[in-house]
């Protein structure tokens, strides 16, 4: 909602979930660090996409795979030189297919693009929510800074967002979403 500009810097939400767990939570928008997140997309990606693509990351991040706690890498924007800037891992499973059945707006499409993201590298998501591809490796670049911790996946979304104009959204298996931009980390936040 913040990010469309539905809620202003300064307002208190009162959010109810209704889900497996059922909670209430109290906050103020400065507090989430959404404002730095907006002001630090600047244009990038639209936020709708990055507000669907968090969506996705947060059901990965607490679904797992056969129980287990799994990562996942999401490449927002600048697809072209992203691709020049990875390579493949496996046969490109959304080649081929047609742009509402690769449209991350369209819930029928989510479970296919969590299970694929799922697996060793990259998943790619141009500026319009198409996916490109999945299954990418990312060059690494040795000029970013990660904190002590991360590994080879927050150091691709890094590293991507440094030689491009991408976004990327970083799922640990720790649980913590983080968005890279830029080569460095602007916003973290626990998926549960």
């Amino acid at each position: 909602a913040f990010a469309s500009g539905l809620l202003d810097a300064h307002e208190r939400v009162l959010a109810v979930v209704f889900t497996a767990l059922r909670a209430t939570f109290l906050f103020d928008v400065d507090d989430m660090g959404l404002v730095n997140l907006r002001r630090e997309l600047d244009g990038a990606i639209p936020p709708e996409l990055l507000e669907v693509v968090l969506d996705i990351s947060f059901e990965v991040a607490r679904e797992g795979r056969e129980g287990s706690h799994v990562g996942a890498l999401f490449v927002l924007g600048d697809s072209e030189r992203v691709m020049e800037h990875s390579r493949p891992r496996i046969i490109n499973p959304f080649h081929g297919h047609g742009r509402q059945e690769r449209l991350v707006y369209r819930a029928e499409n989510r479970q296919t693009l969590k299970q694929f993201a799922q697996l060793d590298g990259a998943t790619l998501i141009d500026e319009s929510g198409v996916v490109v591809a999945a299954g990418r490796y990312i060059q690494i670049n040795w000029d970013v800074y990660l904190q002590g911790g991360l590994g080879g996946r927050h150091l691709a979304g890094a590293s991507i967002s440094k030689d491009t104009r991408a976004v990327a959204v970083v799922v640990s298996s720790s649980n913590v979403i983080r968005v890279f931009k830029g080569g460095r980390e602007i916003y973290r936040i626990n998926a549960v």
